[in-house]
């Protein structure tokens, strides 16, 4: 009977601690569990963190390689048509050059026309007054004789 009660209460005993070891490694489960999270969710965020810092290292590298591309391509195009207007402007300046020789000589020639005109008219004129003169004259010196 007393190995019954020693057996019994030995069962009891049994059963006590493993109600709290289960308990406590339930409780110790728990414990670690919630350390584990709390600390992945440290974790991510730190990782979150760093891994922005770098995609906005690399972009702000991206972006500036863009701009020095951008600049580049900017600066060869207004290059390559400052050229373009250069040559066009001489191409421009040569035509009207020559078209203005053209007018110019055009003009000169009309006025050189004129001239002799005006001047062949002018000689005419005054050798017709000169004969009318010289005429009056010599009649006014033929009646004086007389």
């Amino acid at each position: 009977e007393q190995l019954e009660k020693l057996t019994a209460s030995h069962h009891e005993e049994l059963e006590r601690v493993r109600s709290e070891a289960d308990a406590s490694t339930s409780g110790a489960i728990a414990q670690t569990n919630e350390q584990l999270a709390t600390s992945h969710a440290k974790e991510i965020q730190n990782l979150k963190a760093e891994l922005q810092a770098e995609s906005s290292t690399e972009l702000e590298h991206i972006e500036a390689d863009a701009a020095l591309r951008l600049e580049s391509e900017v600066e060869r195009i207004t290059n390559d048509l400052n050229k373009s207007h250069a040559v066009e402007i001489q191409l421009s300046i040569a035509k009207q050059s020559e078209e203005l020789t053209a007018s110019h000589g055009e003009e000169l020639a009309r006025l050189r026309s004129e001239m002799e005109l005006s001047t062949s008219e002018a000689i005419a004129q005054a050798t017709e007054k000169l004969a009318t003169s010289h005429t009056t004259e010599i009649k006014k010196l033929q009646s004086e004789l007389r």
